[in-house]
């Protein structure tokens, strides 16, 4: 009996050490920001009209759009909505008054309900939402592969239920705080895959891994920055890529992890996206459809035997456009719009002076 306790306290003392490392390196260096919040101070800063830079590896776009909803005037003339690609559409481009771009990385068909849920919630009036249009909503194959919309997921279904159920005179319980994005936060303190991410963090940043994870951008600042309209400005590095590199960046695309093949949109989400045009304009908001292109040289890879979805996503574009009287602006096929590989940051991201030279964004 003695020698079994000896050989736990054994265990445990040999133990002890090595979790007491791993949890402290995860929560010190942190390099997805699961520990360290400071969303609030960003925000407030944007609303105060300042640029601010991510100073980590990462940012919760998420949960600053969400406190931006919140704290936002509760009259606003015009917003952004979808994936990073339209990131770049920024109020000097929409002649509005008041103006956020609340595109994020990855955003998808759950991403943009829960937008639309925080907005009606939060019993925000919006004078015009720019939907960024793209496959990742409506593809469930590439939507169930990344799992960042699960913050918001209650926000989506309540949205969701709200317009699969119009005329519920009950209507949807307001969504509770979703507390699993918290418990699998925790859970990475103790993650051996985060550890190893931590300790590459730590090697290629060195004390700065330490310091401030965000900061107010200066006035003179070439770094990529958000402006004080959340929109994004790509800094000097980004500016310099060359167009060989954007061929090279479109020749390695993993098109099957962003575009299924030879699969269709989902109906039922199209028929749930037509339902929040209708929405909104009840409300009194204009919605404009934007469809971003690829790059020539990834385009080209593309045919519509192979991606259906995209070909039947334009035509469903021009379809909702007719019959609600949206403004349409652009297409998949960069061909149609005139852009080259020199006007891309990379295979799917068009420069910021390229969406201002070749996309009508006034009202």
């Amino acid at each position: 009996m003695q020698t079994n306790k000896r050989k736990w306290i054994g265990l445990v003392l040999f133990a002890l050490p090595i979790l007491l490392l791993l949890t402290g390196v995860n929560y010190i260096a942190d390099p997805g920001n699961l520990f360290h919040n400071f969303y609030d101070e960003m925000t407030d800063a944007i609303l105060q009209g300042k640029e601010v830079q991510i100073l980590s590896n990462n940012c919760d776009e998420r949960e600053v759009s969400k406190l931006l909803i919140e704290k936002m005037p509760q009259e606003i003339d015009c917003l952004v909505l979808g994936p990073s690609l339209a990131l770049t559409i920024g109020q000097e481009m929409t002649g509005a008054e008041t103006f956020y771009n609340l595109a994020m990385s990855s955003a998808d068909y759950y991403d943009l309900l829960a937008m639309a849920a925080l907005l009606n919630l939060n019993e925000k009036k919006v004078g015009r939402v720019i939907i960024c249009f793209d496959s990742r909503l409506f593809d469930d194959k590439v939507s169930e592969s990344d799992g960042r919309h699960d913050k918001l997921m209650e926000y989506s279904l309540w949205m969701e239920e709200m317009l699969n159920n119009p005329n519920s005179s009950a209507g949807p319980k307001e969504p509770k705080v979703n507390n699993t994005s918290t418990l699998s936060n925790l859970s990475q303190l103790f993650s051996i895959s985060y550890f190893q991410y931590s300790m590459d963090y730590l090697k290629t940043n060195g004390k700065k891994a330490l310091g401030a994870r965000w900061q107010v951008a200066a006035p003179d600042s070439t770094a990529s920055r958000y402006l004080a309209d959340y929109s994004m400005m790509y800094g000097a590095a980004q500016e310099a890529v060359t167009v060989e590199e954007v061929i090279e960046a479109c020749r390695i695309y993993w098109l099957e992890a962003n575009v299924t093949e030879y699969a269709s949109a989902n109906e039922d989400k199209l028929a749930v996206f037509e339902q929040l045009i209708q929405l909104w304009q009840k409300q009194g908001t204009e919605v404009e459809l934007f469809l971003c292109p690829f790059a020539p040289a990834l385009w080209d890879r593309i045919s519509e035997d192979h991606y259906p979805m995209l070909y039947q996503l334009e035509r469903e574009a021009a379809r909702l456009a007719e019959t609600y009287d949206l403004k349409l602006t652009g297409s998949y096929d960069p061909y149609k719009v005139g852009l080259g590989n020199e006007h891309f940051y990379d295979s799917r991201h068009v420069r910021r002076s390229a969406i201002a030279e070749y996309f009508d964004f006034m009202d």
